[in-house]
């Protein structure tokens, strides 16, 4: 089975280093240049039809490397610029198949790097039991080194990402890893599960109800929140964010001390990010890992949509009036801060590895509608945290009931067969013009 490792790097000296920013910023450029020119394509087809020029992996024609402004990519291996026209070419058919949205330009300065290296531009050797040495470069041109620690053997791999930012540096790469039993297809998991009834399938499904005040709550009882600590030092280094973009504020652009006070900025904003992906990991783990559940329900919620800002009103005389952006902004806060999408695309993930469904269901009405008696009424959810039916009078936790309002939705969406594979469908669309001899 292919599956994708990600391990932490560090560059061996400052010429490994410079390579790398160096490799990724031409790959980038000719990834961006290539952009443009179909933008440019695009635009002249739309207003004079015609036949676009086809997709292709060809870059000669973006660069003059004998130019003082392209001087610096003439000593680096083609490989690079090809490398970055076929990122180029992938990133179209992705979105003809409606995996990806269209194109667009990458930033290049002051923006995270990216540098894919193909197996001619790379050697990996061990040196140690668990660490790896990685040599970038050809027979001719020299590269760089770089270490990683990597916790379990792998195969060689036919081509690999060098991510970094400021601070970090990582190597990403697909393998192919032994296992005893592959995990079932979806067709054949919807064929099994197909032969339980109601009871038995509710006994090995999991509703996850997620919230701001308890980012997860599941239907067994369980709950998932950061811990006393974390909150903590969230809060202090959201303090400090605040200090350091002041300093920056006070400061020359570019200057020394302005620099210095982003890089401490930087470590604020890679601190939350560094908590919210280990609770990401750590609670999908936990739900992923249990052996008595095989379907988990969740809410399709569109969290971009629930974390927009609100619309400007204005009013006759043309003065804006108050539209509650302050408030909406604390509560997009408090929804990113709580990793929902993050740990729904982590549980994706690990589910299809482990051989479980997870079944995204309709989110309005879980959290007013009776898991005993199914009576849906507004007056039932007394308090953020109290749920008492005004019908039969059971009284519950809200997120719990409305968890097992989710596991319940999910069986009987399996139950009636609402669980299909998903459909790739183009999602670009292009309005042809008539030609100006036509018009």
């Amino acid at each position: 089975m292919v599956t994708g490792r990600k391990y932490r790097a560090k560059a061996m000296g400052k010429e490994s280093r410079e390579m790398f920013i160096t490799w990724s910023a031409a790959q980038m450029l000719t990834y961006n240049a290539l952009v443009q020119e179909r933008e440019y394509f695009l635009c002249f087809y739309q207003k004079f039809g015609g036949r676009l020029p086809p997709i292709d992996q060809k870059y000669a024609h973006l660069f003059n490397l004998k130019d003082e402004e392209f001087a610096w990519m003439s000593p680096l291996p083609a490989q690079v610029f090809r490398n970055g026209a076929v990122l180029h070419k992938k990133a179209w058919s992705n979105c003809f198949t409606g995996v990806t949205r269209k194109p667009r330009c990458k930033k290049i300065s002051g923006a995270p790097r990216s540098l894919w290296l193909t197996r001619e531009l790379f050697s990996v050797r061990q040196v140690s039991k668990r660490w790896y040495e990685l040599s970038v470069g050809t027979k001719t041109i020299k590269g760089g080194k770089f270490l990683f620690k990597a916790h379990r053997p792998f195969t060689a791999p036919a081509s690999i990402y060098l991510t970094g930012t400021a601070s970090e540096l990582f190597i990403s790469f697909s393998c192919e890893e032994e296992t005893e039993h592959y995990p079932e297809t979806l067709e054949e998991k919807l064929a099994r599960l197909s032969q339980y009834d109601q009871e038995e399938l509710r006994g090995i499904s999991l509703g996850i109800d997620r919230g701001v005040v308890i980012p997860f709550q599941l239907s067994d009882g369980r709950r998932f929140d950061y811990s006393q600590t974390q909150r903590d030092r969230l809060k202090a280094y959201e303090r400090r964010k605040k200090h350091y973009q002041r300093m920056m504020a006070r400061r020359i652009k570019g200057s020394s001390n302005w620099k210095k006070a982003k890089a401490k900025l930087h470590q604020c904003y890679r601190y939350s990010s560094c908590v919210r992906k280990d609770f990401a990991h750590q609670t999908s783990h936990v739900v992923v890992s249990d052996k008595t559940v095989e379907i988990i329900g969740m809410e399709d919620l569109k969290i971009k949509s629930m974390t927009s800002s609100p619309e400007a009103k204005a009013s006759e005389d043309g003065k804006f009036l108050p539209n509650g952006a302050k408030a909406k902004a604390g509560l997009n806060r408090a929804i990113l801060e709580k990793a929902w999408g993050l740990t729904e695309n982590f549980i994706k993930y690990k589910s299809r590895r482990a051989g479980k469904l997870l079944i995204k269901v309709p989110a309005p009405y879980t959290s007013q509608t009776c898991s005993r008696c199914s009576c849906q009424a507004k007056n039932s959810r007394k308090s953020q945290a109290l749920f008492r039916c005004a019908n039969c009078g059971f009284s519950q936790n809200a997120d719990r009931n409305a968890a097992e309002n989710i596991r319940f939705c999910a069986v009987e969406l399996l139950r009636a067969g609402g669980i299909k594979p998903k459909e790739v469908r183009k999602t670009m669309r292009l309005r042809r013009k008539r030609a100006c001899a036509e018009a």
